[in-house]
């Protein structure tokens, strides 16, 4: 609340009573005013304030379809990139599958090949096999008879031997008998 000092020449001049009433009616004035001040300001700040929510709400609104439009957009492209990305995988596996395939068709091929190989290759060498076992046996079968008919022959020479030797020791008993 203001203080309001009369000058001392009005207030001798108006007096004591007229004084304080000229106070008292200045501080009404004073506060019907600030009132009335109030008021007007607060009328204004309401309807700045309505004016400012109303161009944020239509701000909003405005961001709000931006934003829903730029999401349907997004959505869209997003969809559609994830049907090429299947149709992109659904051949790439498809390729991949044939791919797959022709491998295993290469492998299996080449495995019957190796194999065939692998069987001419072995019968050839169990026929070399056969054949070196059949010269084998020939030649020991060779040396064999030609051992034993060398025992054979050592055989008869010892005996020879023998009985030549006990001929002769029996031949020499008989001389010395007969010459008694």
């Amino acid at each position: 609340m203001p203080i309001y000092v009369i000058p001392k020449a009005l207030r001798e001049r108006l007096g004591e009573e007229a004084t304080e009433a000229l106070v008292q009616f200045l501080r009404e004035v004073s506060e019907h005013n600030r009132a009335d001040l109030l008021a007007l300001a607060e009328e204004r700040l309401e309807r700045r304030l309505a004016e400012a929510a109303a161009t944020i709400r239509s701000e909003i609104a405005a961001t709000r379809t931006e934003l829903l439009e730029v999401i349907a957009k997004t959505r869209a492209e997003l969809l559609e990139a994830i049907a090429d990305a299947r149709a992109e995988s659904r051949e790439g596996m498809a390729k991949l599958e044939t791919q797959f395939r022709q491998a295993i068709a290469d492998t299996r091929a080449e495995s019957r090949e190796g194999m065939a190989k692998l069987g001419a290759d072995l019968r050839q060498a169990i026929a070399d096999t056969r054949a070196e076992s059949r010269e084998g046996m020939a030649k020991l079968e060779a040396e064999f008879r030609t051992a034993l008919a060398n025992l054979r022959a050592d055989l008869v020479r010892w005996m020879f031997m023998f009985w030549v030797g006990q001929l002769a020791v029996l031949v020499g008993i008989l001389l010395a008998w007969f010459r008694r």
